[in-house]
């Protein structure tokens, strides 16, 4: 079976009809003066009412200032449904009152196939849809769905199944009392990315207060604190400006904590290729070059301990050093002591009380050119006995 054309209403055919069919030229949303030809045949300048339309009819007439109906309007407060239709818009004027038009409606032309679809978009029955010439538009889909779109990549879905919300654009920004959460896109071509979450601890505070966290690209434009530190970094969190989390491109890790008066900090850095470096100006800091690796402690240094690629390992110190456990083992083809070697013994009684008295080893072996020989040492107070 064909389809079946439907009657065109614009061919009115009844011209006793208090309906006409028209097409709005000008529409006079906001106020303005336009001129108009008077009786005596000159142009002269008339104020427009604002929401007015000039409609030509089918019929020839030539309709000034017609306003439109609203499906609902609240004349003291403005409320309601509004729009704002375009010239060319085909129309349907009624006149209530001789001499005063009106337009009640606004009709869809017949297509080539027969029909008054007028490029509207097919919707499932029970549907609503508000749309712009530009695309932009809120649907409200039988089912429950609700679609909010100002771009076809640009839009919020609310979905009824598992309560959802889903969020579909290039840019996105989201500012509260307690911080911003961004998804930004760069316009220069390369769509390089970045997601930054800024938190407040207390509402209103200024960034100095905050922790800011950043993923994807780091670009030098003034939205990062730190664009320099490191190279390439992909990932950077900032508490309250003084601690510092930073993860190169290239796998680099830097930990950054200064002191927030004194400016010391300590820095922590791990490097792709294995390097190692914790630093820390006033206490300790660890240094690694080519295998080698020292470790210095206290204020200038004054304690070192290095570790050298070859198995060479020194341990300096500027004043003590002392080891403590139940058994000490010592395995190398040589050792070198230079200076005496004691040990505290028990409590010995000197005169009133009771004091520690330091001896030498009991026993000492030493090797020689002549094969090992052993030295006996004096119990007591130090004293020493040859071999």
């Amino acid at each position: 079976m064909g389809r079946v054309k439907p009657p065109d209403f614009y061919d009115n055919k009844w011209a006793d009809s208090n309906l006409e069919i028209g097409t709005i030229q000008e529409v006079h949303y906001s106020l303005q003066t336009v001129p108009i030809v008077g009786s005596n045949g000159k142009t002269q300048e008339q104020q427009v009412p604002q929401y007015s339309c000039r409609v030509y009819t089918d019929q020839g007439r030539d309709l000034a200032n017609v306003p439109w109906v609203s499906l609902y309007l609240n004349p003291r407060t403005g409320a309601g449904l509004q729009v704002v239709p375009k010239p060319l818009t085909r129309v349907l004027v009624a006149y209530p009152k001789k001499g005063n038009a009106v337009i009640i409606g606004f009709l869809a032309p017949v297509g080539l196939d027969g029909s008054y679809t007028a490029n509207r978009e097919p919707m499932p029955q029970g549907s609503v849809m508000l749309k712009t010439d530009f695309g932009s538009k809120i649907l409200l889909q039988e089912g429950g769905v609700i679609r909010v779109q100002s771009t076809a990549s640009c839009r919020r879905t609310y979905i009824p199944f598992g309560d959802q919300i889903r969020d579909f654009c290039r840019n996105y920004f989201l500012t509260t009392s307690g911080g911003q959460l961004t998804f930004t896109e760069s316009n220069d071509g390369k769509r390089t990315t970045a997601i930054r979450i800024e938190a407040f601890e207390k509402a209103g505070d200024s960034p100095g207060e905050s922790v800011r966290v950043q993923m994807g690209t780091h670009e030098d434009n003034g939205d990062d604190p730190e664009p320099d530190d490191p190279e390439g970094k992909i990932f950077s969190m900032v508490a309250a400006k003084n601690t510092k989390v930073y993860i190169g491109k290239n796998g680099r890790i830097k930990i950054l904590n200064q002191h927030p008066d004194s400016g010391e900090s300590n820095d922590i850095s791990i490097e792709s290729n294995g390097k190692f470096t914790l630093k820390n100006m006033k206490d300790i800091e660890v240094r690694a070059d080519n295998g080698k690796m020292t470790i210095f402690a206290g204020t200038g240094g004054q304690t070192k301990l290095e570790m050298l690629p070859n198995g060479n390992v020194s341990i300096k110190s500027a004043t003590q050093i002392k080891i403590e456990a139940p058994d000490v083992e010592i395995k190398a083809a040589q050792v070198t002591l230079d200076g005496q070697i004691v040990r505290t013994t028990e409590l010995t009684s000197l005169g009133n009380g009771f004091m520690p008295v330091a001896r030498l080893l009991d026993q000492v072996l030493v090797q020689t050119k002549d094969g090992p020989a052993q030295g006996q040492i004096m119990s007591g107070s130090p004293s020493t006995f040859s071999i």
